[in-house]
């Protein structure tokens, strides 16, 4: 699966937006509006101190279309009845962020941070706006998916993208959330086994925060060791919500989407309070539209023509 990097425009594209106006204040995100932040405070907050190596987080990895193995076989370790395996096709390319979103990302398209982990004890670069505590490089968390699906319809109006539905069928340039099987697809990075690094689950602590390393918190994005597809943090940190429907039987083998109604969501990856059985390629767990955890948070994709 060859991989691009063309993801990092996006959060520039927003510090862009109205910076022709001849008012000032119209220079900044959206969210720095919401939140009543102008002038030299914005500059700060925008300003490289607070933000990590755009190496890392601005940054996104297109994944080819193909075929895989979705699920886990009867005989795998920790398997839940859930896994259910087939082989999926993958029909149309994608692009993926690199990391999951971060609290500034969310920030400065919201003008809020509802993250559990915001306190200086919880981040070495700690920064307060207006009394809005925020660690700007971990995850944010304790956002529902309807609460994601309103980032996003706010992120994709701010970069005048329009006829987006969160599907794989929308416009060239939609930012949506993945379905689960892209998700699983990007996670894998061409693999078959447990982990995205094989079977064994010693080199874990290598690549993900869980409970065994995670000091039971949240850590920045992109510290830990990438899959092959150059993503962090598929295993841990936060689980991260997808466009499906649950079902205990998914089914569907080209670009599945899941059941068309339902009553909870699909969370996939695994987070920082679990141990490894949790962080398998495979698992899957749910929660209802409205579910907020200080261990569940997002990432992105885009659709591309």
């Amino acid at each position: 699966m060859k991989k691009e990097n063309t993801f990092g425009a996006l959060f520039l594209s927003i510090f862009l937006i109205g910076s022709s106006s001849s008012n000032s204040s119209d220079r900044y995100p959206s969210g720095l509006h919401d939140a009543g932040v102008i002038g030299d405070l914005a500059e700060v907050v925008l300003s490289e101190k607070y933000w990590p190596s755009f190496e890392r987080i601005e940054k996104g990895e297109r994944i080819e279309k193909g075929d895989f193995i979705m699920g886990s076989p009867s005989n795998e370790p920790g398997r839940f009845g859930n896994e259910r395996q087939r082989v999926v096709r993958i029909s149309k390319s994608f692009e993926i962020m690199t990391t999951e979103v971060t609290q500034m990302q969310w920030f400065l398209v919201m003008g809020s941070n509802p993250s559990y982990f915001n306190r200086a004890q919880d981040c070495h670069n700690h920064i307060d706006i207006n009394g809005k505590g925020i660690c700007p490089n971990n995850p944010v968390e304790r956002v529902s998916w309807d609460d994601v699906q309103k980032y996003v319809e706010k992120l994709n109006s701010a970069l005048g993208i329009q006829g987006c539905e969160g599907s794989p069928k929308d416009p060239a340039g939609c930012y949506r959330l993945p379905t689960e099987a892209e998700w699983e697809y990007a996670a894998r990075a061409g693999t078959d086994t447990a982990y995205s690094f094989g079977n064994n689950k010693s080199p874990l602590k290598d690549y993900a925060w869980y409970y065994e390393n995670s000091g039971r918190q949240t850590h920045p994005v992109g510290l830990k060791k990438p899959n092959g597809e150059g993503l962090y943090d598929m295993h841990g940190n936060v689980w991260e919500w997808v466009q499906d429907w649950y079902t205990k039987t998914p089914a569907g083998t080209v670009d599945p989407m899941g059941p068309s109604t339902g009553s909870n969501r699909v969370i996939r990856g695994g987070g920082w309070g679990h141990v490894a059985r949790f962080l398998r390629s495979a698992v899957r767990d749910s929660g209802s539209p409205s579910y907020r955890s200080y261990a569940v948070g997002f990432r992105l994709v885009r659709t591309l023509p």
